[in-house]
């Protein structure tokens, strides 16, 4: 592990990281002997190539690291980004009626007020993986705060939105657009910090697994606030309380996040790296943005022209075109940005596990929330109040994970047993019925969901974490939470879309039962979504499974040269 370094005290107290393997890994040092082992080493390994150096340095025995102090706000500040992203992604969903009414839209641009969850969601996902990039290129404390301020000034731009002209919503939909960005750049960094400063141990165990707790936790959470904000004040209020704690977290990241350690050719020492990006693969990713931008702008069109529209199909084309054309450039490229010819099968099989359960979890998510709010009448704050179960159950559930790892529970087993939980939780959502109490099925789709929410997660990032060599955990946590968050995006759309086939004025009509006809419609699409995760994770749970060594593989890359 790469020792970060600075210039302070040198009298903070060091605390040891017992890996499985006897050796003492610490977090980067804030003091002089921190700087001078960091300029030691890098003199060491100045004569080799870039990967090769940084793999010398994992093998040298870092400084002392710092107290536990700041061990625990970097832990903190690391899981306030996963906090404040689920937060971000759940709040406008129940803004949606407000931002209808506020913005005074006409009945027939009423379903535009998806835009507000479905832009975050989906600009997030599409560049998680550029940003993923940039960690690997320009290290992952600078990329953390960058999307840390970034986030908070489109933060209080969404909120300043307010004064836009009545009918005009583009620039609330853009702003949030834009917050997804400021997410995208933090989960990366964020999971990249965690696993270089954590070698593969029970504590990075017990940390990955609080840190997937931080979703449930901030779906509700930022769920309770907006319809705090909504009910009682302003929803603009909402987007400005997280600019200020954006804010806050962005100052002290800049004090408790280690230095970065980028290890460079004498080639790339020369050159100013603001203005020359190494070998980064620009054609690559405008091929892959474009295509994941286009295909989720097509099923969000959709759910209002359906696919008779030209535009709508026009752009599924092009968007699969784009895609098609970014598989082929990467595979002839030299650092392409997803490196297709290293991933193993058991990465793709994890990735499309998460995408299909949270493409799931979001159908379940915004549609038990119409029917608290429409069916049940409920008002905005005490639907919310109905899902904090869900985070008490988290971290129950992220107890149960962390269990589960410490006894060696294969992650394929883990991803399995996650995806049958998202699966349980909508064969009951699909038989809600109009009188249905709250603590009947709701509450009990509530608890099983959470499970599948600590589980999932946690286990496919320590996954691609302790499987992947150091120059690619920029890149693997990228695609982890490209898998979560584009399926969060596209979910409700391709749900709104297929309710618009099967029964076009459900949802319009006033008639509360056509509206529940409406909500099993949705429940049977995240049946499907979620069917085919337990799918995909019962094939990789029977098939890498070694008779002969009666173990699961644990690698997530195709062998690389310095193995």
């Amino acid at each position: 592990m790469v020792a970060a370094s600075s210039s302070t005290s040198t009298t903070d107290r060091t605390l040891k990281i017992q890996d499985t393997g006897n050796t003492d890994h610490y977090l980067p040092s804030n003091s002089t002997a921190s700087s001078l082992h960091s300029q030691r080493t890098k003199e060491q390994c100045s004569n080799l190539q870039p990967a090769q150096a940084q793999d010398q340095l994992e093998s040298m025995n870092p400084p002392p690291g710092p107290s536990r102090l700041r061990e625990c706000m970097f832990i903190v500040i690391i899981a306030s980004s996963q906090f404040i992203s689920l937060a971000a992604a759940s709040q406008a969903i129940l803004q949606m009626d407000a931002i209808t009414a506020w913005f005074q839209l006409p009945a027939d641009r009423s379903l535009e007020a998806g835009w507000a969850n479905a832009a975050f969601a989906i600009t997030c996902g599409t560049f998680i993986i550029p940003a993923g990039k940039l960690c690997d290129l320009i290290g992952s404390k600078t990329v953390f705060i960058f999307g840390y301020a970034w986030y908070t000034l489109w933060s209080l731009l969404v909120g300043i939105s307010r004064y836009a002209p009545k009918g005009q919503a583009t620039f609330f939909f853009f702003g949030r657009g834009c917050q997804g960005i400021g997410a995208a750049a933090l989960f990366p960094s964020s999971l990249a910090l965690l696993g270089k400063y954590y070698p593969p141990s029970c504590k990075k165990n017990i940390v990955f697994s609080l840190y997937g707790f931080c979703v449930p936790l901030g779906v509700v959470v930022g769920g309770v606030f907006s319809a705090i904000f909504t009910q009682l004040a302003h929803w603009s209020w909402n987007y400005w309380s997280m600019a200020i704690v954006s804010a806050f977290f962005t100052l002290i990241s800049c004090f408790y996040i280690p230095p970065d350690e980028i290890i460079k050719s004498e080639e790339q020492k020369k050159k100013r790296a603001w203005f020359h990006l190494p070998k980064f693969d620009y054609l690559g990713t405008f091929l892959y943005v474009a295509s994941l931008l286009l295909f989720a702008v097509c099923w969000n069109q959709a759910t209002g022209f359906k696919f008779k529209s030209v535009q709508v199909y026009v752009t599924l084309i092009v968007s699969l075109v784009c895609f098609v054309a970014m598989v082929i450039v990467e595979f002839y490229v030299d650092d392409p940005i997803i490196p297709a010819r290293k991933i193993h099968p058991q990465t793709i099989k994890a990735l499309l596990v998460v995408f299909f359960s949270y493409l799931s979890f979001t159908i379940w998510l915004f549609y038990l929330w119409k029917y608290f709010t429409v069916v049940r009448n409920d008002t905005v704050l005490l639907g919310a109040a109905k899902f904090v179960p869900l985070s008490i159950a988290g971290f129950i559930a992220a107890l149960f994970s962390i269990l589960l790892i410490s006894t060696a529970v294969p992650v394929q087993i883990r991803l399995l047993a996650g995806a049958c939980s998202f699966l349980l939780a909508h064969i009951l959502f699909i038989t809600l019925s109009r009188t249905e109490s709250y603590w009947a099925r709701p509450f009990l789709t509530i608890i099983i969901i959470s499970i599948g929410l600590d589980i999932s997660f946690p286990s496919a990032t320590l996954l691609l974490s302790n499987g992947v060599p150091q120059e690619l955990r920029g890149i693997s946590a990228a695609l982890v939470g490209t898998a979560l968050n584009y399926g969060t995006g596209i979910g409700p759309p391709i749900a709104q879309t297929i309710i618009g086939y099967q029964c076009d004025k459900c949802m319009a009509s006033g008639d509360m039962d056509q509206f529940v006809k409406a909500i099993h419609i949705a429940a049977a699409v995240g049946i499907g979504a979620s069917g085919i995760a337990v799918v995909v994770g019962l094939y990789g749970t029977v098939t890498e499974y070694s008779w002969e060594t009666h173990s699961y593989s644990k690698r997530c890359v195709e062998p690389y040269d310095d193995e």
